[in-house]
């Protein structure tokens, strides 16, 4: 006789009976007066108060509920009642009903819901918001102001989208530095521009074809503090825009920028990407110096995998340089775009690997200026296709080397296929000659270090990519984490980063994971959509301030956010 995974040697039943199967989860009940579980109901709310797929349940005698999320049970809130049962409204919501006949609506007890939220966390430190969702689709943008004196934090919005209950797409968008024009892809791109100015600005914006010529100029009012969001075939934009193009804006005035590549698979799931606005606010017109060379730390070919590579020119004028593929253990890599390259005046270039081949390569991509050039904008593109269904795409963007990173990062569940899983994978390049020796420290969100900490050796021009569980000095890395991982090295080495995300059917999402040091956060919730907002310390530094968050007309918005 067993309860629940423990032998009472009851008899006469034997505890290794073959087919027995384990129950998914357990608690003690030694504390808390505990006695017997009272079973409840996954949540699938439409205002996603608690998290989506979570399973909550609760305990007669404690009055304690509990939620089990991704594999990991905890105490969601504890309450007077004796717990007889649960039910679930038409729009999903779950409910707790006590003996004598009481019921009462579950919440997440974290939530706290207004226009504003102050933050504040040590050197190191980070902190972690969601959306608890509301029915109708809110859009608009956030805005980070510190406290007098306090360094403003590096940070990010993961937004997630739903279709039918299920998180089909999450994407990522860094904190964002205001600039005062800008270019992006236009292939089946929309973009979010927000003016956080007192006074409205005039968005100026053309196209730019393969052949270098500009066309569809155009221009919109941005009022004060307010917020446009569309395709680029959309009103004001355009109505019958050609894919192969660039799209160029410019403002009087300093705005913040976002833009996501959308498509439709095959089974009708949009997924969305995040790709990189490039600034040329203050682009040089020829360098005088050679510019730094820019690495994508990651692309990945067969068993299902394609990369694409886009390359946008900042310039008004052309430039050009060389591509370089390697192998993780550094030795070139082929793929049919390696060479030199030529960008036209405010154009671009668009490279795919095979993707047809059974076996998985892997490797970092090095895009090398010409002397007289700075470096283009670069982004990689990985997609996965399954039985002929594209899964998922994510953009990784091209990074300058360096010494030092902070990323924040996150543990929750298993992973293995676990719906709801989370855990932050990392890829490290080294684009020297020479060997490189990379150390890796793990801080939690109080800024103190959790005593997980590995170092990792690259080969020259090699590469390596990790999840958090898989690197060995952090055998030891709690199931549920969220916090800071400081990685560094004595020689420069590039690092990317992406949040890997098991969905409702055992599908995987991924989203790159970028540090930032400027503070735009545009942002949507409800409609199916939800939002989770991180913030951390991106240098030497503690940081505290107020996160606003407006709609598109400027109003402050409301929105009710959980830990």
């Amino acid at each position: 006789v067993l309860e629940g995974t423990r032998c009472t040697n009851l008899g006469p039943a034997s505890c290794t009976a073959p087919g027995f199967i384990a129950p998914i989860a357990e608690y003690d009940h030694s504390s808390n007066g505990r006695c017997s579980i009272t079973g409840g109901y996954v949540y699938r709310g439409a205002q996603q108060s608690l998290p989506y797929g979570a399973y909550v349940y609760g305990d007669y005698c404690s009055g304690e509920i509990f939620i089990l999320q991704a594999g990991i049970q905890s105490v969601l809130t504890g309450t007077p009642l004796s717990i007889t049962s649960f039910g679930e409204d038409e729009s999903g919501e779950l409910y707790v009903v006590g003996q004598g006949g009481s019921v009462f609506r579950i919440k997440n007890p974290d939530a706290d819901t207004g226009s504003t939220r102050g933050f504040g966390f040590a050197d190191l430190g980070s902190v972690s918001m969601r959306t608890a969702g509301q029915p109708n689709l809110a859009l608009g943008y956030a805005r980070i102001q510190t406290s007098s004196g306090a360094a403003l934090p590096a940070g990010m919005a993961v937004f997630g989208y739903r279709q039918n209950g299920i998180l089909v797409s999450e994407a990522s968008a860094p904190a964002m530095p205001l600039i005062s024009s800008g270019r992006i892809d236009a292939l089946n791109t929309a973009i979010a521009i927000a003016n956080p100015n007192a006074q409205a600005v005039t968005l100026n914006f053309y196209f730019t074809g393969v052949a270098g010529n500009n066309f569809g100029q155009g221009s919109t009012i941005l009022p004060p503090n307010s917020q446009v969001a569309a395709f680029l075939d959309q009103p004001p934009f355009g109505a019958n825009r050609e894919s192969q193009a660039t799209f160029t804006f410019m403002s009087a005035l300093p705005v913040s920028a976002l833009a996501l590549r959308g498509i439709t698979n095959e089974r009708g799931d949009f997924l969305m990407t995040t790709l990189s606005v490039v600034d040329i606010s203050n682009a040089p017109d020829a360098f005088s110096v050679p510019a730094p060379a820019q690495t994508i730390a990651q692309f990945v070919d067969g068993g299902g995998w394609a990369t694409e590579i886009v390359l946008i020119n900042p310039l008004n004028q052309a430039i050009s340089g060389s591509i370089q593929a390697f192998n993780p253990d550094g030795q070139p890599a082929f793929v049919p775009f390696a060479g030199p390259y030529t960008i036209p005046a405010a154009g671009f270039l668009r490279f795919r690997t095979a993707g047809t081949g059974v076996n998985v390569r892997s490797g970092s991509i090095r895009i090398t200026p010409s002397a007289d050039s700075p470096a283009p904008s670069s982004t990689a593109i990985l997609s996965f296709r399954n039985n002929g269904i594209t899964i998922l795409q994510t953009a990784i963007p091209g990074v300058a080397s360096g010494t030092a990173f902070r990323l924040f990062v996150e543990n929750l569940g298993t992973l293995n296929s676990v719906p709801g899983s989370i855990q932050t994978a990392i890829a490290v390049a080294n684009p020297t000659s020479n060997p490189a020796s990379v150390a890796l420290e793990l801080y939690g969100n109080d800024g103190a270090p959790v005593g997980l900490r590995d170092s990792i050796a690259i080969a020259a021009n090699g590469q390596i990519a990790v999840f958090l569980n898989q690197i060995p000095g952090f055998s030891r890395l709690p199931p549920s984490f969220q916090g800071v991982l400081r990685i560094s090295s004595a020689s420069t080495v590039a690092v990317n980063a992406l949040r890997a995300h098991y969905n409702e059917r055992g599908g995987l999402l991924i989203s790159p994971t970028l540090p930032v040091s400027e503070a735009e956060l545009p942002n949507s919730s409800g409609g199916g959509c939800e939002m989770q907002f991180v913030l951390f310390s991106g240098r030497a530094t503690a940081s505290s301030g107020t996160i606003y968050f407006f709609d598109q007309n400027g109003t402050p918005l409301s929105l009710a956010l959980r830990r």
